[in-house]
Parts: C-alpha cells; sequence; structure tokens
C-alpha cells in the first residue's frame, strides 16, 4: 500500500458513516416529557437500502484503496466503476435530502446521511477524475 488517494478514503468514509447513520435517530416525536426516536430501519426498506449503498461504497473503496491485487471488473453495463458507485451515493442522496422535507423533527442521522452520501459522490467523482491515480496522499 504505497499510497491512498483522496477520492478512495472519502468515498470509504461516506460509506461509513451512511452505515453509522442508518442507525441513529432520523426522526423523533415527544409529548409531555416522552419522546421515541426512529432510525431508518424503522421506516420499512430504507435500512436495507442505506446498508446496499454503504456495503457498496466501503467494498469498493477498500478493494481499491487496500487490496489492489484484488481485479475488480472496470467497466458494469458501460458504466464504469466509480460511474456506478457515484450513481448509487447520489441516490442515497437525493433520498436522504428529501427526508429532511419530508420528516418532522429530523434528527443526526438524516443529517449525517445527507453528508455521508454527498462524500460518496463526490469521492466517487474523484476516482473517475484520477483515473490512473496521478493525485496520491
Amino acid at each position: 500500500m504505497d499510497s491512498i488517494r483522496p477520492g478512495t478514503i472519502a468515498t470509504l468514509a461516506g460509506g461509513v458513516v451512511l452505515l453509522i447513520a442508518s442507525f441513529l435517530d432520523w426522526q423523533s416525536f415527544g409529548a409531555g416529557g416522552f419522546s421515541i426516536g426512529l432510525n431508518a430501519w424503522d421506516r420499512g426498506l430504507t435500512g436495507f437500502f442505506l446498508l446496499v449503498i454503504a456495503g457498496i461504497a466501503i467494498g469498493v473503496a477498500a478493494v481499491d484503496g487496500f487490496a489492489p491485487q484484488v481485479n475488480l471488473p472496470e467497466n458494469i453495463l458501460d458504466f464504469s466503476r466509480n460511474q456506478l458507485v457515484g450513481a448509487l451515493g447520489a441516490a442515497a442522496f437525493v433520498f436522504s435530502f428529501c427526508m429532511l422535507f419530508a420528516l418532522e423533527g429530523f434528527q443526526i442521522g438524516t443529517i449525517l446521511a445527507v453528508l455521508a452520501s454527498a462524500a460518496i459522490v463526490v469521492g466517487a467523482r474523484m476516482e473517475d477524475q484520477a483515473g490512473a491515480g496521478t493525485t496520491t496522499i
């Protein structure tokens, strides 16, 4: 492991934070000193949707950054691997951003999901731009 590109770090960190955000409160209700919080797993398939996206982002970034000897396919359905990760991150971003307006009393989980999915999109775009990996840290 000579160096890890910034896009890989952003994608990996975004995937980890997105996974953690799915377990944090997305919405809370309170009345008379009593409150209850709901996370993404309490909202139907939302938790599973975020788990799949976070898992793909973490897996691709981990293999790219820490196991370059593993050969993942460069193109899937005429899209690059980074374009697909970016598209999944964009889907998570749109979904979680819309939840900010759909939920009353949104909490830290929703905000972290928006930021994490944005990091996945930015990281995938950085990796797509880097190509052969000329930018390293």
